[in-house]
C-alpha cells in the first residue's frame, strides 16, 4: 500500500496517506487523530486502533478523512453484518461492537455538551439501548441505481460517493428492500422510468421512494409504498403525475399478489412552481387508505404518507411515556397555577407526545395544545384525538420558525404549564428561544435528535433555565444519530426541581 513516510510539513493534499492513531470519536461518526498540528476527522475509524487515513478535503486547521487499512485493530472492531457497509453512506458504525457504540455516543454527546453548551450533563444520565442494533427500521427511502437493464434499491454512498445499490439493508426487515426492488422493476415495464442505460445523461423523475410500516383496519401489519417523483427537462409535473399515476395502477396487481402485506401506494410530487421548478408538495393516493396507520406501545396514529413519524416503535415507545411521564409528574408536583393551564406540544407532528399526555390528564382538566407546520399531520392528530375521546387535545398548524407566534399562542390559551420542544435536525429559532425566556413556563422538556444544536440550545437557555435531567434513546443503532431528552427548570425553581 503506497502512502507518505513521513507526514506532509503543510496541509496534506486531497489523496495523501497517513499512518494515525484515532484517539477519540468525534460527531458524524468520525474518529479524531492528529499529525503535525493538524486535526483529521477520519470516516470509519475507531478510537485506540492504528489506520491509514487518506485524506480527502482539507480546511484551515483540519482536514476530512478516511480510512484505508488497518494497522493495529482496536477491540472494538468487529465484521460488519451487512456486506454493503463500506461503500454505504447509511450506516457509520456497524464495523464497531454495539455496546461500544453506545460508549462512543455518550462520549460525543458529553463533549458537546461541554464544548458548545458550556454544560455539565447530570451525573446519572442514561442512554438507553435498542432492544436490537439491526432490523428495527420501520421506514427505508431508497434511490434508484441503474443497474444494468433494471434499477436497484440504493442509499447514497459513504463520505459523499456515487449511490450504491442494496440487495438488503439490514436496518429493517428484508421484505422492505424486495418491495422497493418489485416495484422498480413495476415503473420501468411500465414506462414510467428511462431505460437504465439513459440514466447516467439526465436527472431521474424517480428521486426516491419509501418502503414503511403501517396497520390495516383489522390491526394486523402492513407496508406502504410513497413514489416521490419529480419534473423533469423532458417531461413537466402534469405529464409526470400522469405517467405515475398510470403506471402504479398497471403494476399494482401484480404488486399485490406478490406482496400481501402491501396496503398502500402514494404518488408525492411537486404541485406548483417554485425555486429550480419546485413547489409544494401535491399527495396521491393511489391504493388504500388517506392515512397510515402507526402503532407505538397500545396507541395508535393517524400519519401522513408524506410525514414525518418516529421511524423505531420500539425505542419510541419508551422515549414517549418518559416525555409524557416528566410532564405530568411535574404538574402533580405543583408546577402549574390552574387546572385550566396548557401544555404546549410545539413540533408536535401527528400527536406522538400530546395525545397519550391528553388521556392521562383528562381527568384532570388538562389541556394540550398541539402544534406544527405540517397541516396534513395537524389534520391527522385531530382525527385521532376525534377518534378517542380526546376532547381537551387540540391541535393547531403553525410555523414555530416566524416571530409572534408563540406569543399568539399564549395570547389563546394562556400561560403554557409545560411546554414540549421537538424541533428537527437544526435545533430550535433563536427568536422561539428568546419567547420562551421571556414567558418562563414552568417546565420545558426538549427533545433533539443532533447532540450540538441541542448543546447550543442548552447554552442559550442557560441564562434563565437549568437542565435538571437528561436521558439519551438509541433510536438509531448503527448510526451517529443520538435521540436526547432534557428536562428544564426555571433557575429560581432549580432548588425545587
Amino acid at each position: 500500500m503506497a502512502r507518505s513516510t513521513t507526514p506532509p510539513t503543510g496541509a496534506p493534499e486531497p489523496g495523501t496517506r497517513l499512518s494515525v492513531t484515532i484517539e477519540r470519536a468525534a460527531a458524524l461518526g468520525r474518529g479524531v487523530a492528529h499529525v503535525n498540528g493538524l486535526t483529521l476527522l477520519v470516516a470509519r475509524g475507531v478510537p485506540g486502533e492504528r489506520i491509514v487515513a487518506e485524506v480527502e478535503r482539507t480546511f484551515p486547521g483540519y482536514a476530512l478523512a478516511r480510512v484505508v487499512g488497518v494497522e493495529r485493530a482496536a477491540p472494538e472492531r468487529v465484521e460488519p453484518p451487512c456486506p454493503h457497509f463500506a461503500q454505504c453512506g447509511g450506516c457509520d458504525w456497524q464495523h464497531v461492537a454495539y455496546p461500544s457504540q453506545l460508549a462512543f455516543k455518550r462520549a460525543v454527546f458529553e463533549e458537546q455538551l461541554a464544548r458548545i453548551g458550556r454544560l455539565a450533563p447530570p451525573a446519572d444520565w442514561e442512554l438507553i439501548a435498542a432492544e436490537s442494533p439491526l432490523a428495527y427500521r420501520d421506514r427505508l427511502e431508497f434511490v434508484p441505481v441503474p443497474l444494468h437493464d433494471r434499477y436497484a434499491p440504493g442509499f447514497h454512498g459513504a463520505q459523499g460517493a456515487a449511490p450504491v445499490a442494496i440487495a438488503h439493508c439490514r436496518l429493517a426487515p428484508e421484505r422492505y428492500t424486495r418491495l422497493a426492488a418489485a416495484v422498480l422493476d413495476g415503473l420501468l415495464a411500465q414506462g414510467a422510468l428511462p431505460p437504465p442505460a439513459q440514466a447516467v445523461a439526465a436527472p431521474l423523475p424517480l428521486h426516491r421512494i419509501a418502503v414503511q410500516g403501517t396497520l390495516r383496519e383489522d390491526g394486523q401489519s402492513a407496508l406502504a409504498v410513497l413514489l416521490h417523483a419529480r419534473p423533469t427537462r423532458e417531461t413537466d409535473a402534469s405529464n409526470l403525475r400522469r405517467r405515475f399515476l398510470q403506471a402504479g395502477h398497471a403494476m399494482l396487481p401484480a404488486l399485490r399478489a406478490r406482496f400481501a402485506e402491501l396496503d398502500a401506494l402514494a404518488l408525492c410530487l411537486p404541485s406548483g412552481p417554485g425555486k429550480r421548478g419546485r413547489g409544494a408538495a401535491g399527495l396521491e393516493v393511489l391504493h388504500g387508505p388517506p392515512w397510515l396507520f402507526k402503532r407505538v406501545g397500545s396507541r395508535t396514529y393517524r400519519a401522513p404518507h408524506d410525514g414525518f413519524f418516529q421511524v423505531h416503535p420500539g425505542l419510541a415507545h419508551r422515549l414517549c411515556g418518559d416525555v409524557v411521564d416528566a410532564v405530568r409528574d411535574a404538574l402533580a408536583d405543583g408546577a402549574h397555577p390552574s387546572r385550566e393551564a396548557a401544555v404546549f406540544d410545539l413540533y408536535g407532528g401527528a400527536g406522538l407526545y400530546a395525545l397519550p399526555l391528553a388521556a392521562a390528564g383528562d381527568r384532570r382538566g388538562l389541556r394540550v395544545v398541539c402544534v406544527d407546520s405540517d397541516r396534513a399531520a395537524v389534520r391527522a392528530g385531530e382525527e385521532t384525538a376525534r377518534d378517542s375521546g380526546l376532547a381537551r387535545c387540540a391541535f393547531q398548524a403553525g410555523n414555530l420558525e416566524r416571530p409572534g407566534v408563540f406569543e399568539a399562542l399564549c395570547g389563546r390559551w394562556g400561560a403554557p404549564a409545560a411546554v414540549i420542544l421537538d424541533p428537527p435536525r437544526r435545533g430550535l429559532p433563536a427568536g422561539l428561544i428568546d419567547s420562551l425566556r421571556s414567558a418562563r413556563p414552568p417546565l420545558l422538556v426538549y427533545v433533539s435528535c443532533d447532540g450540538g444544536t441541542f448543546a447550543r440550545d442548552a447554552a442559550r437557555l442557560a441564562p434563565d433555565y437549568a437542565l435538571c435531567s437528561l436521558r439519551g434513546y438509541d433510536l438509531f443503532p448503527q448510526t451517529h444519530h443520538l435521540e436526547v431528552v432534557g428536562v428544564f427548570r426555571p433557575i429560581r425553581n432549580q432548588d425545587n426541581a
